[in-house]
């Protein structure tokens, strides 16, 4: 009785943090995201410890990953992807390869190991899609070609992310003894799984979209919506690849449905409450006293970051010839890093690939160029 009470108190006190934290963050143009993030901080173990006991959110966090990707799936619809081509082929491209190619270079330089080094090169070269989209819409510059070019990169970001999961864990079963009849046995599983998913996607979901949309149940929908999302998760964990993918996979064969846009705005509320659990999660693990304790050392690991992302933006976007003034404006709003950073970073913890000590400092990193890029913003538009 006592666990479960727990587990309530601390949903509580993740809720009242979000309603205090979210809005003031908001108020003030610094994001979301960042809202959790400093809820999560103050609640969590480096905090007032209110929640001592943060991993007993984990499991519950994983699913706002899983309706993430979901939602990006759903969105990726081909023809929207054919019209953005040349921006996201191009300019998308040049960016997170310079990116991640100059990051995992430094840190190569810095005796990390290899796998290490290009996972997280191309990690810290994200940025938060949430954080940007909500600043070019207070600004009113969705539609131009600042707005349209941030787009494009962030989707490409958000296109080579999703293998990104799969590749670190690809990376891991190498390196496990495990029988090759098994990894053949969970790779035609995955197989026969996307065959399956694509064949009910083209001839059977469409039909029961539509009986259900025809009772008129709205709550059924959603059911219905979410059976599909979380069993092709389970069935991809299953067989041994990430849950997030499947998602992922799960959103794409449904994006040419009819349906897309009511099973988007069914799941909504569910992912923005999820994620949000999830960046509060994140939160909870951002170990301040390393700043304490280190001051010089994480801001220069900070502005060395954020100077990177600064330059190399700016690079790729004079190389397809933009104006220097919208060059400018994309590489200081895409300067900090992402929340699919923090995905990765957990990911390679469970794998293996880094050590929780070197996540902590790429989280605290990761947050701390959230933090200054409002600033940053501020100082380019005086200028």
């Amino acid at each position: 009785m006592s666990n479960s009470n727990d587990f309530l108190l601390y949903l509580v006190t993740f809720l009242l943090a979000a309603i205090l934290f979210v809005p003031l963050f908001k108020r003030f143009g610094l994001g979301t995201v960042l809202g959790y993030l400093a809820g999560g901080s103050l609640v969590g173990p480096h905090g007032v410890n209110l929640v001592p006991n943060h991993e007993v959110f984990n499991k519950v966090s994983e699913f706002g990953i899983i309706m993430l990707l979901f939602i990006i799936g759903l969105e990726l619809q081909p023809k929207k992807i054919w019209n953005m081509r040349k921006s996201l082929l191009g300019l998308g491209s040049l960016q997170v390869f310079s990116c991640t190619f100059v990051i995992s270079l430094v840190l190569f330089a810095f005796f990390l190991d290899l796998k290490a080094s290009l996972v997280i090169g191309f990690a810290l070269s994200l940025s938060s899609t949430a954080f940007v989209l909500q600043t070019l819409n207070e600004r009113k510059m969705l539609n131009t070609s600042v707005g349209q070019n941030s787009f494009s990169i962030l989707l490409m970001q958000d296109l080579v992310a999703i293998p990104s999961l799969a590749i670190i864990t690809l990376l891991t079963v190498a390196s496990l003894t495990t029988g090759q009849s098994e990894k053949k046995l969970n790779w035609l599983l995955v197989t026969a799984v996307l065959v399956l998913l694509f064949l009910i996607s083209k001839f059977l979901l469409n039909f029961l979209f539509q009986f259900i949309a025809r009772t008129r149940n709205r709550e059924l929908f959603t059911a219905v919506t979410l059976l599909v999302v979380l069993g092709v998760s389970w069935i991809m964990g299953y067989a041994g690849l990430s849950m997030a993918l499947g998602a992922f996979f799960a959103g794409v064969l449904l994006s040419e449905s009819e349906y897309n846009h009511e099973l988007e705005a069914n799941l909504m509320p569910f992912r923005g409450l999820l994620m949000g659990f999830f960046f509060i999660y994140v939160g909870m693990g951002v170990n301040y006293s390393l700043l304490k304790s280190s001051p010089f050392l994480i801001l220069a690991y900070v502005i060395c970051y954020l100077l990177i992302k600064l330059t190399f933006i700016y690079l790729a976007c004079k190389f397809f010839k933009e104006k220097s003034e919208d060059a400018r404006k994309i590489s200081v709003y895409l300067s900090q890093g992402g929340e699919f950073a923090f995905v990765i970073f957990a990911t390679s913890v469970q794998s293996s690939l880094i050590s929780a000590e070197l996540s902590e400092i790429l989280t605290l990193t990761v947050t701390l160029s959230m933090i200054l890029c409002p600033l940053l913003i501020y100082a380019e538009e005086l200028y």
